[in-house]
C-alpha cells in the first residue's frame, strides 16, 4: 500500500519559538533600559524589574520548548520510539458538536483525541467536524506513542 503522510509532529517543531524570540526582543529592551536608565531618565527599580520578568518568561518558555523537544512526540518519533499499527478505522466515534472526544480504533488499539485529552496538545487532533480526515473504512499506518498520535498516513487512493 502507498501512504500520504497527512500529520507528522515533527513539523510542529518550530512553531513556538516565534514567542521565545518575541520574549528575547523585551530582554533586550530591558537590557537598554538597564544600561541607559540614567540617560533615559527612569527610577533605578522598573528597569530591572521589566529585565528580570521579560528573563524569566523567555527563559521558562525556551526551556519548555527545548525540554519538549528532547523528550516530546516529535522526538520520539525522529528516534524511531514510536509504536507502528496499520489497518482500518472502525469504531469511530465523531465529537460531538459541543466539543468533547473523538475515537477510533484501529486493529484493535482505541485512539482518543479532543478537548479533554492531554495528548491532543502535541498529538494529531484534528476532529472530523473541523474537517479532520478521520472515518470508519478509512486504511491508515499510525506511529504513536503514549497515546498521543506522532504521524498519521493515510493510503493514497489509486
Amino acid at each position: 500500500m502507498i501512504y500520504t503522510v497527512y500529520f507528522d509532529a515533527r513539523d510542529l517543531d518550530g512553531r513556538d519559538w516565534t514567542f521565545v524570540v518575541v520574549n528575547l526582543l523585551f530582554v533586550l529592551l530591558g537590557t537598554g533600559m538597564v544600561l541607559f536608565r540614567k540617560r533615559l531618565r527612569l527610577s533605578a527599580f522598573f528597569p530591572y524589574l521589566f529585565f528580570g520578568i521579560s528573563l524569566t518568561i523567555a527563559a521558562v518558555t525556551g526551556g519548555g520548548l527545548w525540554l519538549g523537544k528532547q523528550f516530546g512526540l516529535p522526538n520520539k518519533l525522529r528516534h524511531n520510539e514510536c509504536e507502528v499499527i496499520e489497518g482500518t478505522v472502525s469504531g469511530f466515534l465523531p465529537m460531538p458538536p459541543e466539543g468533547g472526544i473523538e475515537s477510533f480504533s484501529v486493529g484493535g488499539r482505541k485512539f482518543e483525541y479532543g478537548e479533554e485529552v492531554s495528548s491532543s496538545a502535541t498529538g494529531f487532533s484534528e476532529p472530523a467536524s473541523a474537517g479532520g480526515p478521520i472515518r470508519d473504512g478509512l486504511k491508515v499506518r499510525i506511529h504513536h506513542a503514549g497515546g498521543a498520535i506522532a504521524r498519521l498516513e493515510i493510503e493514497k487512493l489509486k
